[in-house]
């Protein structure tokens, strides 16, 4: 008489094990594709409220906010100024935020040093004024694909307002003192800027506002860190150096985009001189901000490139692959160039 069997055998379980290995192989890009999805889409949809708050801000004050302020009275440093994400505050759904913010004083900013202990250290107040606002979290300020940051401070950005100027501190009535090639700051958002709709005359549909920018971990990698170079008279030289500086370095900072209310190249603004996912760089040493030349172009882990919000309020995702020329012709808003609409 036959025995029923009532188990599997060794070899058909490794065969069962095997087909739900693969499968699962199969499956796993499938499901990881789908939330990069989700999470590109979010992303789009913050920028677009940004868009929103600076139509919104238009409509109040005529102008977008200025990239960045004069420096305030010592003993408060020259670099804790208040960024435009914090004029946008009222636009976003954070008033309350907004109202808790005293803007007769700088804002409270977390330590950005590395390397150099001396590059703009924390700064606060004694009896604490914007601190509670400072490091509030702002969910349309965070892109959702990229990491949190390990520093314990909350206030993080991952857009940046476009500058449309290579030297940190360049504005209308702030010019450089050692450049060669005449420099202007063409962007949206630079220091003590206006910008009217007015002035925009490559047209708000060919004109970036905003990009978006990993925030560093603390930890070196080259897509989040700010790297030294040799300080450089001509965008060209700037974009040539930076480009040149090998991965890895030791960064003059890595936590890139700690602060959405720090209104600097390391926090709430970038520029067009590199392209998409390059590096950034900082000139050390230097005669001040304002001659000191910077790359800081959009970095994201969106594959192929990177988002950027347009001054009609449309998100476009950029390549990395974009020409340097139409690159720097999306960073001008008065540049006069032609842009073709396939072209990025």
């Amino acid at each position: 008489m036959k025995t029923r069997r009532s188990a599997f055998t060794l070899i058909e379980l490794l065969v069962v094990i095997a087909i739900i290995a693969v499968l699962i192989a199969l499956l796993l890009p499938a499901v990881q594709a789908a939330r990069e999805a989700a999470r590109r889409s979010q992303c789009v949809n913050n920028m677009k409220q940004i868009g929103l708050a600076c139509h919104n801000y238009l409509s109040s004050y005529q102008v977008l906010p200025p990239g960045k302020v004069p420096a305030y009275a010592p003993p408060a440093p020259g670099y804790a100024r208040w960024s435009p994400q914090a004029s946008l505050l009222q636009f976003i759904e954070q008033g309350n935020v907004f109202n808790s913010l005293n803007f007769l004083l700088p804002p409270v900013t977390p330590a950005m040093n590395g390397v150099v202990s001396t590059f703009m250290p924390a700064t606060s107040y004694p009896n604490g004024e914007n601190l509670t606002g400072c490091n509030t979290q702002i969910n349309a300020f965070l892109c959702p694909s990229d990491v949190p940051p390990l520093t314990g401070w909350l206030g993080g950005n991952n857009y940046l307002g476009n500058t449309g100027a290579y030297m940190c501190d360049l504005g209308d009535s702030n010019p450089c003192t050692v450049c060669t090639d005449s420099p202007a700051a063409q962007g949206a958002f630079y220091y003590g800027s206006g910008v009217s709709l007015a002035s925009v005359t490559d047209g708000t549909s060919n004109t970036c506002f905003f990009g978006e920018k990993l925030r560093g971990q603390g930890t070196p990698n080259f897509k989040t860190d700010l790297l030294i170079m040799p300080n450089q008279p001509t965008l060209q030289l700037t974009y040539q150096t930076c480009t040149a500086v090998p991965k890895g370095s030791p960064p003059l900072t890595s936590v890139q985009g700690i602060s959405w209310s720090l209104a600097d190249m390391c926090c709430t603004t970038y520029n067009h001189v590199g392209t998409p996912n390059q590096n950034s760089c900082a000139g050390f040493p230097n005669t001040g901000m304002v001659n000191m030349s910077m790359q800081v172009p959009p970095t994201s882990l969106h594959p192929g490139g990177v988002n950027m919000l347009f001054g009609d309020g449309s998100v476009k995702f950029v390549k990395d692959s974009v020409s340097l020329a139409t690159w720097r012709a999306l960073g001008t808003r008065n540049g006069g160039e032609v842009i073709s609409a396939d072209a990025y």
